[in-house]
């Protein structure tokens, strides 16, 4: 509020003035905007990062499963390998005491049943093994 002494020649008065006024302060934000678009960016990149999370798992889960079925199928052929290998065995036995085959080939038919026993073994293993390692992969993207 002001207080002036007013006269003016143009209109003819001789008079006191008042003035009232209001002052009205207000900080403006200029970059309200750009943090607006920075907290989405934020969002995004966060919600990208999660979705680049759960491929890397996705990738790493289905890989384990292949890498698990195809173990399993390894162990299929060595079962069916020990069992013919079994049947030849069987009927080269015959063959020796019959004189018809040597004992070295009864021996290397012996062999090839023993090493598909392994190779199930090792099948086996490579599966827990695959397992193991995809709880550890699984557990570490999850973190």
């Amino acid at each position: 509020m002001g207080y002036n002494d007013y006269s003016g020649d143009r209109l003819g008065y001789e008079g006191d003035n008042y003035n009232y006024g209001l002052t009205l302060s207000m900080p403006l934000d200029w970059n309200e905007k750009s943090a607006t678009q920075s907290s989405r960016l934020q969002y995004l990149k966060t919600k990208t990062a999660a979705l680049d999370r759960k491929a890397e798992i996705e990738r790493v889960y289905d890989s384990s499963l292949a890498t698990i079925a195809s173990d399993r199928e390894k162990i299929a052929v060595a079962e069916e390998l020990t069992r013919q290998y079994k049947e030849l065995y069987h009927m080269t036995k015959a063959q020796v005491k019959a004189g018809f085959k040597s004992a070295y080939e009864l021996e290397s038919l012996g062999n090839s049943v023993e090493i598909q026993k392994i190779e199930k073994k090792m099948q086996n293993y490579n599966i827990l093994i695959e397992k193991i390692s995809l709880y550890f992969d699984v557990k570490t993207l999850k973190e």
